[in-house]
């Protein structure tokens, strides 16, 4: 075979197939789909295949020998031993599998894209006119999401933004997932925005990616669409529930285990009224409106809503008056001394460990107040569509989600004979 056909078909295989190099990217990229657990192995392959480029020596068994030898010489690192099992990983498993073994390694040097460089900066406009991103609470929660995913691409040295490294960062959640890490609530709260900056980024793909010749635009822009199409790790059925719950008994104990009039007046909030955390922080004095029995509150999105208080009418106005007796209101701030969301933590997980509820309930946090209303509303006889209304469900089919958890722990009994001739 002469050399130009050689050469022909050379260029129409994957990087990995060449007969001539291949580069420490590619040969890393290609590592890390293999999900070896532990977390040294990417860095100690890396470090070999730098080793080999500087030496321009191929990746085999022989090189790494030489390699290992030079490291025990050096007396670097300490425990030799734990650099075996990751490069025989890829000696033994990786490199034969994709036709690496042979090859020789080269250091490449690959400008950056925008969408690399300038990645933050395409995040934060993405904030700002996106028009499914609204509120500071909301914003704030995308970008903890996408620094998570940064971080995570930084580790593992995947390309910044694209199908691949999304995928694998999903994947990287779901074994946090089966690790109990976090919940699948959680794990597919850090895909969705990944998901909605893609489909930004490919309707305004003309600006972002200005002076992009049309096929490598057209290509990123394939490679995004796929991005918006991941799905979540699992959809969650019924059965798994954010939090637990708590009886009304152990509503009157939280209760009455402080003294403290602005912590029973907060905890009042969140069960009697189902607020949020950050929405009893922004709570004034003028959103209760006790002849009307409604209180007034902005809540997810800034959207703006009255809670019916005719359920709790005598117990939140109660509350709110030995709070005003005990302490000096001004310019309308309810909690002027409370800035943070984690300083209502904090008190509210004393009192639930000082009751052990915590040891009982592993799940049992703030939120757990507004599950414990729902559940309690709807074991009184409330019906949903009025549970509905005081949780403020823009779908009934979430509420009907309370309903479900607590026919499931079979709380709700049917009496016999209920119809009768």
């Amino acid at each position: 075979m002469n050399i130009e056909k050689q050469t022909a078909q050379d260029t129409q295989l994957s990087p990995a197939q060449r007969t001539d190099k291949v580069s420490v990217a590619e040969v890393m990229q290609i590592f890390h789909t293999y999900q070896y657990k532990p977390r040294n192995y990417p860095s100690i392959v890396k470090a070999y295949l730098i080793f080999l480029a500087q030496k321009d020596l191929a990746i085999n068994h022989i090189s790494k020998g030489l390699y290992l030898s030079i490291l025990d010489n050096e007396k670097q690192p300490k425990n030799l031993s734990a650099y075996q099992t990751p490069l025989n990983k890829l000696i033994k498993e990786v490199a034969p599998a994709h036709r690496l073994i042979g090859l020789k390694v080269y250091i490449d040097v690959k400008p950056k894209t925008i969408i690399e460089t300038q990645l933050e900066a395409l995040f934060e406009q993405f904030l700002t006119f996106a028009n499914k991103v609204k509120g500071e609470r909301t914003k704030d929660n995308y970008r903890k999401s996408f620094k998570e995913f940064a971080k995570y691409c930084q580790i593992t040295e995947l390309n910044f933004f694209n199908e691949a490294s999304v995928l694998f960062f999903r994947n990287h959640l779901h074994r946090r997932l089966q690790e109990s890490t976090f919940s699948i609530f959680s794990a597919n709260a850090y895909l969705a925005p990944l998901r909605q900056f893609a489909k930004y980024l490919v309707i305004n793909s003309e600006k972002v990616f200005q002076g992009f010749e049309k096929l490598e635009r057209e290509r990123i822009e394939r490679d995004l669409n796929r991005i918006s199409l991941i799905a979540n790790i699992d959809k969650p059925d019924n059965t798994d529930y954010h939090k637990d719950s708590l009886s009304q008994e152990e509503i009157a104990r939280v209760l009455a285990h402080t003294t403290d009039p602005k912590e029973r007046l907060m905890i009042g909030l969140m069960y009697y009224t189902g607020l949020r955390t950050f929405e009893v922080l922004n709570i004034k004095q003028s959103d209760f409106n006790f002849k009307a029995k409604v209180l007034n509150v902005v809540g997810k999105g800034n959207k703006k809503a009255e809670i019916p208080l005719n359920h709790c009418l005598n117990a939140i106005e109660t509350l709110f008056k030995d709070y005003l007796k005990a302490t000096k209101i001004k310019n309308n701030v309810l909690f002027p001394t409370m800035n943070s969301t984690s300083q209502i933590r904090s008190f509210v997980n004393r009192i639930l460990n000082d009751l052990d509820l915590k040891k009982k309930k592993k799940k049992v946090s703030c939120h757990s107040f507004r599950h414990s209303l729902a559940q309690n509303l709807l074991l009184n006889g409330i019906p949903l569509e009025a549970v509905q209304s005081i949780l403020r469900h823009n779908q009934i089919s979430t509420t009907e989600i309370y309903f479900k958890k607590i026919q499931n722990e079979r709380l709700i009994q049917i009496p016999e004979n209920t119809l009768t001739l």
